[in-house]
């Protein structure tokens, strides 16, 4: 007889549990994924809030519930989750411009750092999203968003692959951003699935974190051409 772990078997409940609420509510029961916002480039306020807005329904959209904190300093209120030591599992979002990033990466709105299929650190930048956003009529919060979204994405999955079609495809075209296809700017089905199983072993680190370090080496792009 094989002996199956305790840990397993919760896991394994957890996820049935979670799958019969996700198909009656289309979100999951565990506790939201939590990520933390910090802006250095200087969006507006408003604007950000409304791009954290767009990024949770396209993670709602793939049945993940999860929570977004503006822990910039600036921010008003500023969300008690910020003020909290930060755990392993809480997933960190810098927007900068890319000359505070030494450089950046041409034609890149975002990049990730994932190790040893671990997210590390996603960054988006804000001078390459505005002008794409202003050419397309793409919204800067939409597009800023949906960035955003896309950066998470590849901490969640601790990858850095892309797919070939939906919002996890490398390249975004202006074609694409201006026709404002919802096919285009979803998770796909495969995606999805591996996102909650992602989501079960990210919810199980329980350890604070150490701080964040916002200089790691970046190793994935991008680009809207």
């Amino acid at each position: 007889m094989t002996h199956v772990p305790f840990t397993a078997l919760a896991l394994a409940a957890t996820v049935l549990a979670s799958s019969a609420v996700l198909a009656e509510t289309g979100l999951d029961t565990l506790e939201p994924l939590s990520v933390r916002v910090y802006d250095f480039g200087g969006v507006d306020s408003a604007r950000l809030a409304n791009a954290l807005v767009d990024a949770r329904a396209i993670f709602d959209d793939a049945g993940i519930a999860s929570a977004w904190h503006d822990c910039t300093r600036r921010a008003t209120p500023l969300s008690g989750v910020c003020r909290e030591p930060r755990r392993t599992r809480d997933l960190i979002v810098r927007i900068l411009r890319r000359d505070e990033a030494r450089g950046g990466l041409p034609r890149a709105l975002g990049v990730s750092v994932v190790e040893s299929g671990r997210g590390v650190l996603a960054t988006v930048f804000l001078d390459l999203v505005e002008p794409v956003a202003g050419r397309t009529g793409a919204g800067l919060h939409t597009l800023l968003g949906r960035a955003i979204a896309h950066e998470v994405g590849h901490l969640v999955l601790g990858t850095n692959a892309h797919s070939a079609t939906g919002l996890m495809r490398e390249i975004w075209t202006d074609l694409e951003l201006g026709r404002n296809d919802r096919r285009d700017w979803r998770f796909e089905p495969g995606e999805r699935a591996l996102l909650r199983e992602a989501r079960l072993r990210l919810v199980a680190r329980q350890a604070p974190a150490a701080p964040a370090t916002f200089d790691a080496n970046v190793t994935e792009t991008n680009a809207a051409r």
